[in-house]
């Protein structure tokens, strides 16, 4: 490849995204990575990234970053040809989902296929050199909330999807993120649904939450190294983050409040339903997600420690590190049969939600 003359090669758009780069460019991009002139940027399993530079239509110069699937054995998504990821990105604008990088084209060259997206500006956060303060953290929620209202799992958010520039927060490489409706909680698969490693502590009203995503995929990590570079530093951070949730969920609490009667039989266990019996659910769902924004904007000493074990539980599932998950799982138990025990006060609502998730997350990988 290295030696073709790409940059006279054909290139097939497959889905153009804001149209102001013509195929030209494009094809002069393709013979940049392909002839080893581009500069790397990150890379996975599954593609390598790379970053460059493209002219506009009107002859601007657009710094884009530009995605090419690997080719080899240890892949964990067969598809190479990034269509579904592309189609995310397209949707996202109309979704009303902000913080992601703006598609600008998926092509096919030289029997390979490549996607072009406009480069997001912003660092990872780091404890030691882009630690998360409340503002970001605050920033995160809200996006996290965003993407929740509108129904987009985004299934991978690790720290290195994650981009910090100043006040504003964005998430990229959308690869396996998918759309979900409301209705994946209450279908005949509906419990095969809360059966996963994301989802959310609202019994009421289920369904798989990017915040608990976001809390093994990224913070979890964050925590650890924050505890590595200054013993007990983490905890400042948790409960920063739990005032910060606790604002998502008000926020959700509010939203189910004031759903209307078409939304509402959306959110119904069984079709056929009457409207009464369906905004009850959600009012009593509000009801659930007003206690978890007040139990964690208070971040009780108990609570803060239970969401630690929690967030600690979920990864350990989800990176099959056996001895972790059953440590974890008898010290959430223990804290739990504690509260019992003293009577302090902590709502047994919280404490069902705790052990239903400790149940379904340990169901995701039976």
């Amino acid at each position: 490849m290295r030696d073709a003359r790409w940059e006279d090669c054909s290139c097939l758009v497959l889905d153009a995204g804001s149209h102001e780069v013509d195929e030209r460019e494009l094809a002069r991009a393709v013979g940049e990575v392909a002839a080893g002139r581009a500069t790397e940027l990150a890379r996975d399993r599954n593609a390598v990234a790379y970053r460059l530079r493209l002219a506009t239509r009107d002859r601007r110069s657009c710094p884009a970053v530009v995605k090419v699937a690997r080719d080899w054995s240890e892949r964990t998504n067969p598809d190479t040809t990034f269509a579904t990821e592309a189609r995310v990105l397209r949707a996202l604008p109309d979704a009303g989902i902000g913080g992601g990088p703006r598609l600008l084209a998926r092509v096919l060259a030289g029997g390979r296929h490549y996607l072009f997206m406009a480069e997001v500006q912003g660092e990872h956060p780091h404890p030691g050199t882009r630690p998360l303060d409340a503002g970001t953290l605050t920033a995160i929620a809200d996006l996290l909330f965003e993407m929740d209202v509108k129904g987009l799992m985004h299934y991978d958010l690790k720290l290195s999807n994650v981009l910090v520039d100043d006040a504003r927060v964005s998430f990229v490489d959308y690869e396996f993120a998918r759309f979900h409706v409301w209705d994946d909680a209450y279908g005949k698969a509906g419990a095969a649904f809360c059966r996963d490693f994301n989802v959310s502590p609202n019994p009421i009203v289920p369904s798989r939450s990017n915040v608990a995503n976001f809390e093994f995929r990224a913070l979890h990590h964050y925590l650890d190294e924050s505890a590595r570079l200054s013993p007990g530093a983490e905890w400042e951070v948790l409960r920063l983050w739990l005032h910060a949730k606790s604002r998502y969920h008000q926020r959700m609490a509010d939203r189910l409040r004031g759903a209307g009667k078409s939304e509402a039989l959306r959110f119904a266990p069984a079709r056929g339903t009457v409207v009464a019996g369906a905004l009850e659910r959600l009012r009593r769902g509000a009801r659930h997600e007003s206690l978890l924004a007040r139990l964690f904007r208070q971040s009780g000493d108990r609570v803060v420690r239970i969401e630690r074990l929690l967030i600690a539980y979920r990864c350990a599932v989800f990176e099959r590190h056996r001895s972790d998950v059953e440590r974890l799982q008898r010290a959430v138990r223990s804290d739990l049969d504690a509260v019992t025990a003293q009577g302090d006060g902590l709502p047994a609502a919280y404490r069902n939600g705790v052990v239903r998730v400790l149940t379904f997350v340990a169901q995701a990988t039976a």
